[in-house]
């Protein structure tokens, strides 16, 4: 009888977990979703929520559901730009 070979989950690639440089050269630290939720205006469960929905992408440090989520600052601001841009975030936010 074959041996069976036991299933291999593969990995999947770094999506850019460094820092992104500033049009100056230093580097932005990661956020947190405590951190985006107060940039953004709103409670954390609501970016735990889009990051969920998949409005929101983040960096996720760590295995299982204890996994930390961090985001890049740059993305963020990106993102929320645009989200004030369509509406579904209120110009006070930002």
């Amino acid at each position: 009888m074959a041996k069976k070979h036991p299933v291999r989950h593969r990995r999947r690639p770094a999506t850019g977990s460094a820092p992104m440089p500033t049009p100056s050269g230093a580097l932005e630290p990661l956020l947190g979703l405590d951190d985006v939720a107060e940039l953004c205006g709103v409670a954390r469960r609501t970016v735990d929520r889009w990051v969920r929905e998949g409005r929101l992408r983040g960096i996720k440090l760590g295995q299982g559901k204890q996994g930390n989520i961090r985001f890049h600052a740059a993305y963020v601001r990106t993102v929320l730009e645009l989200m004030q841009r369509t509406g579904e975030l209120p110009p006070a936010a930002a």
